[in-house]
């Protein structure tokens, strides 16, 4: 399978949800859902966190990747990865071979993610509107409060 890596140009990035801890949030490019043969999605998906990861000795704050769902139970095959920093600048990236499988967790964002997608359409219009990401900019600047959000706030004189 080729996969587009170019995941920025013109996407329309939504918001599914974070954790309760506020420890990452996790967006899905609307504009990349491709329904494949026996009920799968491809589809990008994005990973900010609010703390640096290290990986390799490595840093980054985000993780773009592409894969499949299959929609029956909601398992997911992650094929390709990019590591970035909080702008986008790609750390290290490259395709899993074979692609890394991730078992449905009820109650994940993983399995909100497949509801959505996989029942796109079928859903009244608010429920599947999520917040539009379309702009590039506006997903790095939700990405910097959302990393500043949980940071102490300074009081002003």
């Amino acid at each position: 399978m080729l996969v587009s890596i170019n995941a920025n140009a013109e996407a329309d990035w939504r918001i599914v949800g974070q954790t309760d801890g506020a420890e990452h949030a996790m967006l899905y490019d609307k504009s990349s859902v491709r329904h494949i043969s026996g009920g799968k999605i491809g589809l990008w998906t994005r990973m900010i966190f609010r703390d640096h990861q290290t990986y390799a000795d490595r840093t980054y704050q985000q993780t773009t990747t592409h894969g499949v769902i299959d929609c029956s139970s909601l398992d997911w095959a992650i094929d390709y990865f990019v590591n970035s920093d909080i702008n986008g600048d790609v750390i290290f990236s490259g395709p899993l071979k074979p692609p890394a499988q991730l078992p449905n967790q009820a109650g994940s964002m993983q399995e909100q993610l497949g509801h959505v997608v996989c029942e796109d359409g079928k859903q009244s219009e608010s429920a599947s509107t999520m917040t539009s990401l379309a702009d590039q900019s506006v997903v790095e600047g939700m990405a910097k409060y959302f990393m500043n959000a949980n940071q102490p706030s300074q009081q002003h004189q």
